[in-house]
């Protein structure tokens, strides 16, 4: 597993794909514990996530107390960091 403050790397054709990310990639540069926490992720497609406080994201579904996160960054993040 990687440590919570690696530096974190991604591909500009990902970063290309958020095209509706109104945080300007704050996953990438943010306090890891400010960062949305991916509880686990089914097929790489679907990430959940326990969110930080007064997160305000357009790649966000809530489902009562559960968020379903459909960024393609942070779902790169959680896939080639573990994060």
């Amino acid at each position: 597993m990687v440590d919570q403050t690696t530096k974190i790397k991604v591909p500009e054709e990902v970063l290309r794909q958020a095209t509706k990310c109104n945080k300007n990639f704050k996953c990438l540069s943010c306090n890891p514990e400010d960062r949305c926490q991916a509880k686990y992720a089914l097929g790489g497609d679907t990430c959940f996530l326990e969110c930080a406080n007064n997160t305000s994201c357009s790649y966000l579904e809530a489902y009562n107390d559960i968020y379903i996160c459909n960024c393609p960054v942070r779902k790169y993040i959680y896939k080639m960091y573990n994060l």
